[in-house]
């Protein structure tokens, strides 16, 4: 009987063991994950930055108002009516804006994930 004890014992101690690990495990391969993911927003913001920068560039009142000018200049060159010469225009500087607006909702949202990314991987840390 004190044999059955100790086995059943040191049984109980294997499982407790092999449940341990698999936290252990668990909560290393959760770490790994967002380290990748960490590592990857990390990388991704130089590139957007200089995007940003290239665009924000792009879209300076004076290189903007150049851009449409010349864009002006040329449909007026081809022949085209007035009316579809600013129609096109107006299209072009349209086109020109969007472009802004998106980059920024972009970005904010890439910075919302980021936050919400580094707040789930302080409770995964706390909780280890």
């Amino acid at each position: 009987m004190e044999k059955e004890s100790k086995e059943e014992h040191t049984c109980e101690e294997k499982k407790e063991a092999v449940v341990l690990g698999k936290k252990m495990s668990d909560a290393e391969e959760l770490r790994e994950v967002l380290k990748a993911i960490s590592d990857f927003l990390r990388d991704l913001q130089e590139p957007v930055k200089n995007i940003l920068v290239l665009f924000q560039g792009s879209l300076s009142g004076d290189k903007l108002g150049e851009d449409v000018a010349n864009f002006y200049k040329r449909l007026k060159e081809s022949g085209l009516k007035e009316e579809q010469v600013e129609a096109l225009t107006r299209e072009y500087f349209e086109h020109r804006m969007v472009f802004p607006k998106l980059m920024k909702e972009l970005v904010s949202m890439i910075s919302e994930r980021k936050l919400s990314i580094e707040a789930k991987r302080r409770k995964s840390v706390e909780k280890s």
